[in-house]
């Protein structure tokens, strides 16, 4: 767990926490849509509290990839596209709940949640499944951490981060940011591909094959240098070519 905006729960914790809704939770089905929409969707709990199947259908009634909010933080419309496990989370809830048409279920009468009732009641899920500190916002701020950590992977930047939150300001997205500890990693990437092969001495220290040899032959000329790296050149094209389907 990590403390900052909101206590922030790592990927194994998350997958616990759905774990415990399936064993423990009284009413599962609910749960596990409502703690989906938080985790997998990034919503505000307000958000989820006033949310209607009608979000994620279009105007005929079609289905769509995409959940549309419309009562939000700051009265500003936004689309956020649906994760898988909420797209199976909402046909388990339709199933069990044909018609109706909201998520936040009471579960001592059936009626729809306000969002501090809500938020009440998420913290009590954490509560008695042992997460103490986690409050409803630790679904959306663990979220919004894992995209803005992961967004280089993809070709996006904090400002797509910010326009899936619904951040007014990138201010407020860069509060959700985390130093991680591979930092070392990262400088030495430079200038190499994302599948660079790794090699590690005995030190566990990273190190590439040929600085290694280097260490046993400390007079390396720039023609060996250069025979080297044709020949690393030569086995990626064989490995390349023999990835070609025929």
């Amino acid at each position: 767990m990590r403390h900052g905006p909101a206590p922030t729960l790592e990927i194994d914790e998350v997958g616990l926490v759905f774990d415990l809704i399936e064993e423990a939770s009284p009413d599962p089905v609910t749960d596990d849509m409502v703690f989906n929409l938080s985790f997998r969707a990034g919503l505000r709990v307000s958000e989820i509290a006033h949310l209607t199947l009608d979000a994620f259908f279009d105007p005929r009634g079609r289905f769509t990839d995409e959940i549309y909010v419309t009562i939000t933080k700051w009265k500003k419309d936004r689309s956020i596209f649906i994760h898988p496990e909420v797209e199976k989370a909402l046909d388990r809830f339709m199933e069990a709940y044909p018609g109706l048409q909201y998520f936040a279920v009471s579960p001592r009468d059936g009626r729809q949640m306000r969002p501090s009732a809500l938020a009440m009641h998420m913290k009590r899920r954490f509560d008695e499944f042992g997460f103490v500190g986690c409050t409803s916002h630790t679904g959306r701020a663990t979220f919004i951490t894992e995209l803005a950590r992961r967004a280089n992977e993809f070709g996006c930047s904090l400002r797509d981060v910010q326009r899936i939150a619904g951040h007014k300001h990138l201010s407020s997205t860069e509060k959700y940011l985390r130093p991680s500890e591979h930092g070392r990693e990262l400088v030495r990437a430079l200038g190499r591909g994302p599948n660079h092969q790794r090699h590690f001495n005995s030190r566990g220290r990273e190190s590439h094959a040929f600085t290694a040899n280097k260490r046993h032959n400390r007079h390396a000329s720039p023609a060996q240098i250069l025979r080297h790296r044709q020949h690393e050149a030569w086995v990626a094209e064989q490995l390349l070519r023999s990835r070609v389907q025929p």
